[in-house]
């Protein structure tokens, strides 16, 4: 049986496995979208995971990705293999399939979005806690403050407004939010710790 702490810690560690900016920084640099969370993690001293833990958390994003979105969309020629979702931004309605086009966003470089997404929840987190508080925040109150608190609003910086919680998880499939992705992956990762 894992500890109490470990299985905060993985929820964590899966909550953080994309980040909430991946849409808009997906294939904008040599680097993967995956680098733009390891300030957050390092932040929350999660930088020196196991790779059992890493493992996990692979596992359970993949069972997410396969509940998120079609399994084989490439049979049926509708899966364009690379989406720049910052030149041609778009939502599909989960439901009714509806497309809304969105404007150009911005052009702002990759890191400055990376930068304006850590300052933000790491902001979120001191504001709901207190600087002094932040550091000593146990794994449970960071995972639910950061679950809870991070979709509601936008970084000011990025002018996004209501489009930072509908941001999509998959750009090839822009039918669920990044938030819902990312909390169905915390939920696999604990459920296979048990």
């Amino acid at each position: 049986m894992a500890e109490r702490e470990d299985v905060w810690r993985i929820k964590l560690l899966a909550w953080t496995h994309d980040p909430a900016e991946k849409a808009l920084i997906l294939m904008r640099g040599p680097e993967s979208h995956e680098e733009a969370v390891q300030p957050l993690r390092q932040a929350l001293g999660l930088d020196q995971a196991a790779e059992e833990e890493l493992a996990l958390v692979r596992r359970a994003d993949h069972w997410a990705s396969a509940l998120d979105r079609p399994q084989h969309p490439e049979e049926f020629g509708r899966l364009p293999k690379e989406v720049h979702f910052w030149e041609e931004p778009e939502l599909v309605h989960p439901l009714a399939g509806d497309r809304y086009r969105l404007s150009e966003l911005w052009e702002d470089s990759r890191f400055w979005i990376e930068l304006a997404s850590f300052e933000h929840v790491r902001d979120l987190l001191m504001q709901t806690y207190g600087e002094n508080q932040c550091a000593e925040l146990s794994r449970e109150r960071a995972f639910l403050s950061l679950w809870r608190l991070a979709p509601a609003e936008a970084p000011d910086k990025l002018k996004l407004g209501h489009l930072w919680r509908l941001l999509p998880a998959d750009t090839r499939v822009p039918d669920h939010s990044i938030w819902e992705h990312l909390a169905l992956t915390s939920a696999f990762a604990t459920s296979f710790v048990f």
